[in-house]
């Protein structure tokens, strides 16, 4: 996802190894739009290996990561990700499987929208223009004609003009957000040693939880204790009663 413009890639994978990661990233993003200065990853395996950071040697990218346990580190890329499944899920008309077929719909869909911290598509945001719809093919009888040196000039000029609109609007919608934040907020504070209830929902086996619903009623006996407060909002907690653990520790996000 580029941070600017919102224009976002959603391809799907077989697999999470740094192999596969890598070699959709030079194939489908950087031969296709060029390669980025900087890149902003989690702290996942295949993005801190040695064969990743050769690739990015090689291409000179300069990358940043999140901060551990602190998902918000890269809020864009989450926002946009609950946006892609929200879209999916309500896309999907039989069963998950088909959600690789639909998922190149579903993000033209999102880059062709207008997005409400810009006011623009990311399409628009990419390339100068509105996307091209078949609603457009339809009721449009026939492409402009124009020379290729006036099309260049007119595209800087747009996508000048659209950027600089977009920046004090993002710098008025961040503001925005952060009122609304504040106001609606009211955030809880959780002790080290605090016994919790951890809320379960059951996922039918063989379903995707991102995409479909969860059903039926949570998970029986499911207290946890607190063991560690990370930064906010991560937690740490170990099943069961204080003096009573049950399984390993985990890392939750409140």
């Amino acid at each position: 996802m580029d941070a600017f413009s919102k224009f976002a890639e959603a391809i799907p994978m077989p697999n999470q190894e740094t192999t596969t990661v890598a070699g959709l990233l030079v194939r489908e993003i950087f031969c296709r739009y060029g390669v980025p200065e900087v890149l902003h990853t989690d702290h996942g395996s295949q993005f801190e290996c040695q064969l990743f950071h050769n690739v990015r040697q090689e291409f000179g990218i300069k990358k940043t990561r999140t901060t551990p346990y602190h998902p918000s580190g890269n809020g864009q890329t989450e926002r946009m990700h609950r946006t892609i499944w929200d879209m999916l899920a309500k896309s999907i008309i039989t069963e998950e499987r088909d959600s690789d077929m639909v998922l190149p719909k579903v993000m033209m869909a999102y880059r062709a929208t207008p997005h409400s911290s810009t006011g623009q598509s990311p399409y628009r945001m990419m390339f100068g223009r509105q996307c091209r719809l078949p609603e457009d093919i339809i009721h449009c009888d026939s492409m402009p004609k124009r020379a290729p040196k006036r099309y260049i000039e007119q595209l800087i000029r747009a996508l000048d003009e659209v950027n600089g609109k977009v920046q004090s609007r993002i710098a008025k919608e961040a503001a925005r957000q952060k009122r609304y934040y504040d106001r609606c907020v009211n955030p809880r504070q959780f002790k080290v040693g605090e016994v919790v209830f951890l809320f379960l929902p059951r996922v039918l086996q063989g379903r995707n939880k991102k995409v479909l619903k969860a059903v039926g009623r949570p998970i029986r006996d499911n207290r946890s204790t607190i063991t560690r407060n990370l930064s906010h909002p991560a937690l740490q907690l170990q099943k069961g009663c204080p003096g009573r653990p049950r399984g390993p520790a985990k890392m939750i996000v409140v």
